[in-house]
């Protein structure tokens, strides 16, 4: 069985220096970084259980 691919939106956009200056920055979206961490842990095996 072959795992289909995450399509992922827009984690993050960026404002430039030379628009922004000392304004700039790389912004990321909080919301995306749980859904990525979601998608990792489900691709992840289940923890077995200590004897």
């Amino acid at each position: 069985m072959t795992a289909t691919p995450d399509i992922l939106d827009a984690l993050a956009w960026y404002t430039p220096i030379h628009y922004f200056g000392l304004g700039s920055a790389i912004y990321i979206r909080e919301a995306t970084v749980f859904v990525v961490a979601a998608a990792i842990l489900n691709r992840l095996p289940a923890p077995r259980a200590l004897a």
